[in-house]
Formats: C-alpha cells, structure tokens, sequence
C-alpha cells in the first residue's frame, strides 16, 4: 500500500520513523534510546550495495523533546512530523495503555497514512498487547475491517533467562528492518555475518598456534550457532503460527479451516520444543500459552472450534503443566498468572463438555485460588477484577448444574457485583461489559427457575441493553453476536411465561438472524451450529404456544439439520446430544397437541433411548439422571388413553399397563434428585404425585381388564 506522504512523492518524506511515547522516565529514555541506536545504524555492507535497502541512510528519526500538556488537540508541528514519517515506532508499557496523546498520534498516522504495517510497537515493560495504547489495540488490518491486528512487538522488557544485550540486538533489528525494507531473517543472517567477520579479522593478529586453536574454536561456534539457528527457526515458525497466525485471523469469517491447518503445523513443532527444551524458562512461558492456544482451536464449549476433544486435553494438559511449573519458580508476571487461570478454567470446561465433572471440579478451583490472589493484589486493575467475576460465574454454574440453586443464585449475584461497576464506566472494554451481560443473564436463569419472574425479567433486560451496546460498539466480534442472540431469547423466555406472545415470536425471531449469520460464515463451527438449531426450536416453541402446529413443525424440522451437524462435529459433545435429545421431546410435545399420538409416542420413546445413552456416558450426571426422568414421564403421559383414540379394550389395558411402567421408571430417576434437593423446581409438584399417577393408571387397567372380560 502507497502511504499518504509516498503518493506526494519523496521529497515529502522527511522522516524514517516518528517515536511515539509517554513521557515518563523510562518510556522517555528507551525513547532517546531508541532514536540514536537507529540513527547510528549502518546496515551490513553486502547489503547497501545489493541496492535493496529502500530507507535513505543514515535513518533520520523523529522524537518530541517537549511533554504534552493534558487535553487540546495535536499540535501542528506533531501532525506535520507525522505526516513526513514513513514509519511510527510506538513505545509500550503500561503507561502507553492508558488513554493519551500517544492514542492521538497512532490515530493522525493511520489518517495520513492508511498503513497499518508502518506503526512498529517497541515493548519495554509487561506483556504486550496488554501495554499497547487503545487506538494500537483497535487497529485494523487495510482491506479487513473485521479482523483484530495486533502487530508482533519488538520486546526489551526483562525476560527471565534472556541476555538483555541480545534482546536489544534483536529488538532494533526487529524496527530496522521494515524502516529499510528489509526482510528480518536477511538482516539477521547479514549482522551475524558481518560480526563473524570482524571475529576472524582481529585473530589474524594472534600468534600461529592462537589462529589453530582460534580455527577449532570457530568451527566448535559455528556447529553450535548451527544448531541454535535451527533450534530459533523451528520456535520462529511454531510461534508465528501460533502466536501470529492465529491470532489474526480469529474473529474472520470462514477462517476456522486456516486455524486448523495452523494447529496442525504447529503441534509437531511445539511437541519438539518441548521434549528438547525444557530448561528454558522463556520457552515455558511461550509453550504454555501456545499448547492452550492449540487446545482452543480444536474444543471449547462455547467458542468457534473443530470439536475435538481428546486432542485438546491432550493439548490443555500440557499447557497447565507448563503454566504451573513456570508459577512454582520466581515471580511470575500479573499477565501470566492471568493466563495460567483461563487456561485451568478452560480445561475444566472441555472436562465438562465430555463429562468428567469431577475433574473439572478440581481444575475450576484451582483457577478460583489463582484469581482471588491476583484480586488481592491488584483491587484497581479491570482486567484481573473480570477475571475473578468469571471465575465466581463458573462456580454458579456448577451449583446451578447439581441443582443448587438458591447457591448458584448467589455466586451468580457475587460475580455480578464485581463486574458491573466496571461494565458502567465510559471505557469499559468489550470483554468486561460482555461479562457483565452473561452473568445478568444468569442471574435471571436462576430467578426464573425459582418462579422469582420479576427478577429474572429485570436481569434479562440488563442483559440485553449490555447485549446491543455491544452490538453496536464491536461489530466485528462473534462473540458479541452469541451473547446478543442469548439476551434475546432469555427475554423472549419471560415474554413466554407471560403469554404475550407477539413479543416472545419478535426476540426469537431477531435471535435466529443472528444465528443464521453465525452459521453461515463459519459451517465448521459446533458452537455455531449448536446456537442455529436453538434459535429454530424457540421460535418452534412460541408457535406451539399459539396453536400454529404445522409452523411448529417446520421450527423443529429446520433445527434438526445444525443438531445433526454438531453431532457429526464432535461426536462426544454433550451439549451436541442433549441438544438433539430436547429437539425430540419437542417434536412428541406438537405431536401429542396435534394429536397424532403413534408419532407422538415413537418421538418420545427416542427420547428416553438417547437420555438412557446420556446417562450412561455421565452416571453421577444431575441434568443426565433429570433427563431420563422427563423423557420417561413423558413417555408415560402419552401413552396414557385419550378419549379421542379409538382404541379396542385390550389395547386401552395394554397402555395403562405401559404407562404404569414408565411412570414407575421416571419416579425411580427422579427420588434421588428429589432427596438431595437438586431437582428443577419446575418438576417437583408433578414428582411428588407420581405415586397418585401411578395408582390411578394401575386403577384404570384393572377397570378396563374387568370390563373387557
């Protein structure tokens, strides 16, 4: 792309780089720093005389030697320097993170410019992109307006096990190399070489036995530089499709084949790095967060992923081995112990999907002590106080999945109160607003299934007005689009219950164009496919409740396909196969309203087929033992005689007998959830007269046997 001070010809450019910084002491002396380290720089000799150096030599560098009064606008002499710079060099640290004047100059360089790949962050302190500035933060690639672009920072920040001296080699030649055009690994390769040659010129002054042993020396050296050579391009290559790659190409539309293939290229990288390099601490940091990295991509409920579970244990295992070996050793940085907990929390969740709650348990607290200590420390920092609301949200999950209810509500009420003084202030980030937004709508979940509907209906609509705030601010961003899908349909749910149905169809209806659009740009998504075939069964369920049974039908026959579809994903998907599971029990309940009750029954018996299978799978399971005890009691009702069947005495008999049968089968599944206090509150009335169904099906057999004979 041509920059705006290249298309007014070159006379224009009167700058190779403009320094952005925040006047603090240290960013202001890496700054100066910075600035006369590039203006002394003399690329390699072969290389000025290829003629592929671009940049006019010496670099002429750019930096404000005035500090910025707070508020006002850019001062001219600032816009014109940038407009005259072919590149800007941003110098990150924590400070930069904070909204500033550096913020200003990023944004006058994109509106001169256009080129996103001229602005070079140079990282001094903490964990990039975590010190970029806002506007760096929000950059967008050109031609992409959809995808995140976080530029690869040159790093000088302290690295344990890393000379410093060799970092900063590294570092400048890292912001030399696209000033002068330059591929990086050709500048590597020609500094190395030149520094080689000026090794060998001052030996030729020693005496001849000197130059022998200097000779073995070299070539002892250079079997070693060899080796680290191809050690650095091995970890080059797995870092930058890690680390690069995939983080770039995340939120694009239709990329999760291009994640794949970067999963799968990098993993026999990683496992190398791993098994020959275990003793260096800067590679555990990377490894750690590369084998979680890997793990997202191939599961994780609730995000964009390929389904495949054993793999991404696999991968998440190491990652939290790797992450807790590096916590075990001196003071691990703020950054880090932040991710060392989303990568437990992440793990339990993939444990949870396949059904090893116990484990996740284990993993799920582990991640909660973490959080807590960070919180502790740090009370004003946003990102580690969201951290612990999510945490504090998992754990209402967990409650709320055994049936704990009025618990799950007050971990859910405790996650809510971190989080939300930081969702309402003005530069709330997209992450802790869209917590805010899921844990209100958790609140409301649980309020609804304690019957508290007023409640529930004022978190869902907190929910919502957080939702399309959202919406509005990070259109790009999936999952802004999952959680505004979810807000709507939790209203629609409250809409439901109150019978005002017009609304109820309306939130459902916005909901699955939500879902369509999610599904349409990512086929592969389980995630996606999952949340399309909802949104057609909710929309089946209103109209259920209106009395539209053939509309119904047709809602319930177009979720089957993204059901189905999910299942094929990632066979071992819980969430997959109770999906498919609900779908059926919704396709008896129009049947039996319909009153076609052969289609009716043979819907439910599947049912209880596939809620027998979940529960096999996940025999400690509440929702499973629950599960199985619905599909059976509804089995039980429909085969129940209705007046309307002609149906022959013997045949009446039989039916009562089978009802009897499936009666008994879902009270025994549901006694235990019962004496624990686990059961959905919504069941417990019909539970506890079962033994009076029973009674009055067994009642109704006898008289029809009696009569029969």
């Amino acid at each position: 792309m041509t920059t705006h001070a290249e298309s007014a010809g070159a006379s224009s450019v009167t700058y190779s780089a403009f320094i952005s910084y925040r006047w603090h002491e240290t960013d202001r002396a890496w700054a100066e720093w910075l600035q006369t380290v590039l203006e002394r720089y003399r690329p390699p000799r072969s290389l000025r005389k290829s003629g592929t150096i671009t940049a006019e030599l010496p670099l002429r560098v750019f930096r404000d030697k005035t500090e910025m009064p707070a508020g006002g606008s850019l001062p001219d002499r600032l816009r014109e320097a940038l407009e005259k710079s072919r590149f800007l060099v941003v110098v990150c640290s924590p400070r930069a993170a904070t909204p500033g004047w550096m913020d200003q100059e990023i944004d006058e360089f994109l509106k001169g410019s256009g080129a996103a790949e001229r602005i070079l962050p140079f990282n001094v302190e903490g964990d990039p992109p975590h010190t970029f500035p806002e506007s760096l933060r929000r950059l967008r690639r050109p031609g992409e307006a959809s995808t995140e672009y976080f530029p690869i920072a040159a790093d000088v920040a302290p690295q344990r096990g890393s000379r410093p001296s060799r970092q900063r080699r590294l570092a400048v030649l890292q912001v030399a190399a696209p000033i002068l055009g330059v591929p990086l690994a050709q500048l590597l390769q020609r500094d190395a070489e030149r520094r080689t040659r000026r090794m060998i010129s001052w030996s030729t002054v020693l005496t001849a036995i000197a130059l022998v042993m200097t000779g073995l020396a070299l070539a002892a050296i250079r079997q070693r530089d060899d080796a680290v050579k191809r050690f650095g391009q091995v970890r080059e290559l797995a870092n930058t499709f890690v680390f690069g790659f995939y983080d770039r190409i995340e939120q694009v539309d239709g990329a999760l084949e291009a994640r794949q293939f970067a999963a799968q290229t990098a993993q026999k990288y990683l496992d190398l790095l791993y098994l020959d390099n275990r003793s260096d601490p800067a590679l555990e940091r990377e490894l750690a967060v590369a084998y979680y990295k890997l793990g997202r991509i191939q599961s994780f409920p609730g995000e964009a992923s390929f389904g495949k579970t054993p793999p991404a244990l696999a991968n998440l295992r190491r990652s939290t081995e790797l992450f807790e070996h590096v916590l075990a050793g001196p003071a691990p940085t703020v950054q880090f112990r932040r991710n060392a907990a989303i990568a437990m929390e992440h793990l339990a969740d993939v444990l949870t999907d396949s059904g090893s709650a116990q484990e996740a348990d284990q993993w799920y607290r582990r991640a909660m002590d973490l959080r807590e200590r960070l919180a502790a420390e740090e009370p004003t920092d946003v990102d580690v106080q969201a951290d612990l609301g999510s945490s504090v949200e998992r754990a209402g999950n967990t409650k709320r999945d055994r049936g704990e209810y009025e618990a799950a509500l007050k971990e859910y009420a405790r996650a809510l109160g971190i989080i939300r003084p930081w969702a309402d202030a003005p530069d709330a980030s997209a992450d802790v607003l869209l917590q805010a937004s899921v844990t209100a709508f958790k609140v409301g979940d649980v309020c609804r299934t304690l019957k508290r509907f007023a409640d529930a209906k004022e978190r869902y609509q907190e929910s919502l007005d957080l939702a399309r705030t959202l919406a509005k601010r990070w259109p790009e961003d999936r999952r802004v689009h999952r959680n505004l899908m979810a807000s709507l349909q939790r209203r629609g749910n409250v809409f439901l219950s109150e019978k005002k149905m017009s609304e109820s169809l309306a939130d459902y209806r916005e909901a699955l164009e939500v879902a369509k659009q999610m599904a349409a740009s990512e086929p592969n998504d389980i995630e996606a496919q999952l949340d399309l075939g909802i949104a057609h069964e909710k929309v089946g369920d209103a109209l259920v409740t209106m009395s539209n049974g053939s509309g119904a039908l047709e809602a319930y026959t177009s979720a089957r396909g993204p059901f189905e579809r999910a299942a094929t994903i990632n066979p071992d998907s819980r969430r997959a196969a109770r999906g498919r599971l609900v779908l059926v029990q919704r396709f008896g309940e129009t049947y039996l309203a319909l009153g076609r009750m052969a289609e009716a029954i043979d819907a439910y018996q599947q049912s209880v087929t596939m809620a027998r299978v979940a529960l096999q799978r996940d025999p400690s399971g509440v929702q499973a033992a629950e599960d199985v005890g619905l599909a059976e009691y509804q089995l039980a009702s429909a085969l129940e005689p209705k007046e309307a069947e002609q149906l022959t005495p013997q045949a009446k008999a039989e039916r009562w007998g089978q009802a009897v049968v499936h009666y008994t089968r879902a009270r025994e599944a549901f006694a235990p959830l019962l004496a624990a206090n686990t059961l959905n509150p919504d069941y417990t009335s019909d539970v506890e007269d079962l033994p009076n169904v029973i009674a009055k099906c067994q009642k109704q057999a006898a008289v029809v046997e009696g009569g029969s004979r």
